[in-house]
């Protein structure tokens, strides 16, 4: 009986040491939760729509949900277009207004480019769509090194 008791205990034990740091990363990610913005929100839906269509242009026989997915994109990128990035907060006055602008140009740049490859999709042309795809990755790091703060970029060797 105390062999039984025993071992009940040290298995209780041993489960609380590997629950243990579940318990204290789920404090990190509802902070991460509460920090993140509504255009983190649109950018994080674009993101995702990036990698869908990475796998459904390679294949014509998904090009429906290639085109549901673009129209998703196109949808963020043109709500993320107006909102203002939190990297504008910390730049002198005199700058900003530049540095907004060129966020919307880019953003303009990104919404056409899917638009291509709305295009291309709609015409079959699923080479054209994966090279746009590949051309729309570079816009994006490029992207992230201008208007994002260092602290908010992905971690790639993490998302991968």
């Amino acid at each position: 009986m105390l062999l039984h008791r025993f071992r009940v205990v040290s298995l209780l034990l041993i489960a609380a040491f590997l629950a243990a740091p579940l318990c204290f990363t789920g404090g990190v990610r509802a902070e991460e939760k509460k920090k993140k913005t509504e255009l983190n929100k649109k950018m994080e839906v674009m993101d995702e729509g990036m990698k869908k269509l990475k796998r459904t242009l390679r294949r014509p026989a998904d090009d429906a949900q290639s085109l549901k997915v673009i129209a998703q994109v196109i949808e963020a990128a043109t709500a993320a277009r107006d909102m203002v990035p939190a990297k504008a907060a910390s730049m002198p006055q005199a700058d900003r207004k530049k540095f907004i602008d060129e966020y919307q140009k880019g953003m303009t740049q990104l919404i056409a480019t899917m638009g291509q490859m709305k295009d291309a999709v709609t015409a079959g042309d699923n080479k054209k769509a994966m090279a746009l795809h590949k051309s729309l990755k570079t816009q994006e790091e490029d992207g992230h090194d201008k208007f994002m703060e260092s602290d908010d970029k992905p971690d790639d060797k993490n998302e991968k």
